[in-house]
């Protein structure tokens, strides 16, 4: 018995059936697909935000605990102290220094604790304008406002409108070596006894003291038990200008100045200079601007009266505490947030200073933090 075939009309019904259940399924797959692309891309940007909330966090915290660490140690010379406020009151402190003077001011001054440089236009009510990447650094050294503007050791170094922080002290964790014989100026004497040299070497920056007087000097020779102040660096003939006595107290000096300039992927990020070394070092990228406040205590007892600029500070050896704010970014090329659909920024404030960053999709985060000077508290 021959099947029955279908007539035209049948057929074009099955076909019809055929192509809708095809759309259906079609349509299902679409749902699903755009369903799941949602999914991973939701999870992306929240695994994105995660690394870049990360990244700023741990950046910032790094970037305040090598600032943090230098300025509470501040002024500290051996036993002595540059900015010990009673006995400065008493008339007995005195921070000698018999170094010749650097190529520029900032530059072997050992008889200032601190120091500090105020950019144009960023004091507290002031308006800064963060540069997009790539970032570059400021050329005009007048856009700083101290007396002479920008020191020449940073010029092109530093980016516009950031502060600039200078900390000078003993070596942090050096081990002090201490005499075993009188030191007798205006003696000619150039060789001073010790227990051991220690780490000191030849060419180093150094200071005595015996807590009430200090004198920096350069390391002429370390050795043999033997610390010598006939260095090319030294004035009077290497002559200390101080007598000192048995079991005084030697340890290296060092200057570190912080500030933010251009890092090696054209973002900005958070400097420091050596003195000892006489090398930049890049610390912590993407700090985007630092603002600095000093806290001075003119007379005892000693408490801050104010948070002034660096340009207003009338002695650096008066700076008790100091304030310190940083902006910093999420890791550029790493997007964090949406871009918003008005060409608007989020100002930031940094210690009464406005701060604007560029108009991206980085998530940035101000971190601020009071830094009491140890060796000036009561």
């Amino acid at each position: 018995m021959r099947p029955m075939q279908r007539g035209p009309l049948q057929r074009a019904a099955q076909a019809g059936l055929t192509m809708i259940e095809l759309l259906i399924a079609v349509s299902l797959s679409i749902i699903v697909i755009g369903a799941s692309l949602a999914l991973f891309t939701a999870n992306r940007n929240t695994a994105s935000s995660s690394v870049a909330v990360s990244a700023v966090s741990d950046n910032g915290r790094i970037a305040l605990g090598f600032i943090s660490e230098a300025v509470r140690s501040g002024g500290y010379m051996a036993c002595n102290a540059t900015n010990d406020l009673r006995q400065i009151a008493a008339g007995t402190t005195r921070q000698l220094s018999i170094l010749v003077p650097g190529p520029t001011p900032v530059q072997r001054n050992y008889t200032a604790a601190f120091g500090g440089y105020e950019a144009a236009g960023s004091a507290p009510a002031g308006v800064v304008n963060v540069a997009a990447t790539p970032v570059v650094a400021d050329p005009n050294a007048n856009d700083w406002t101290n007396a002479g503007g920008l020191d020449a050791l940073l010029a092109g170094r530093v980016t516009k409108g950031t502060d600039v922080l200078v900390v000078r002290q003993s070596t942090p964790q050096a081990i002090p070596i201490y005499t075993t014989g009188p030191y007798a100026t205006g003696t000619g004497q150039v060789n001073i006894p010790v227990n051991n040299v220690g780490t000191l070497v030849a060419g180093q920056y150094a200071v005595i003291s015996d807590c009430i007087v200090s004198t920096a000097f350069q390391v002429g020779a370390a050795a043999g038990g033997i610390v010598s102040t006939a260095a090319p660096l030294n004035l009077f003939a290497g002559d200390l200008n101080w007598n000192y006595d048995l079991t005084n107290t030697i340890t290296p000096v060092d200057m570190q100045i912080y500030f933010v300039g251009p890092g090696r992927d054209t973002d900005s990020s958070l400097w420091q200079f050596d003195e000892t070394t006489g090398l930049f070092q890049e610390l912590v990228p993407d700090v985007e601007n630092m603002q600095v406040l000093y806290g001075v205590a003119p007379v005892t007892p000693n408490q801050v009266t104010q948070y002034v600029t660096a340009n207003l500070v009338a002695d650096f050896n008066q700076v008790v505490a100091v304030k310190v704010a940083l902006l910093v970014a999420s890791p550029p090329g790493q997007p964090a947030v949406t871009l918003p659909t008005v060409a608007t920024v989020q100002p930031f404030s940094l210690l009464d200073t406005t701060i604007n960053p560029p108009l991206d999709t980085r998530l940035r985060k101000v971190l601020n933090t009071t830094i009491a000077v140890r060796n000036a508290a009561l």
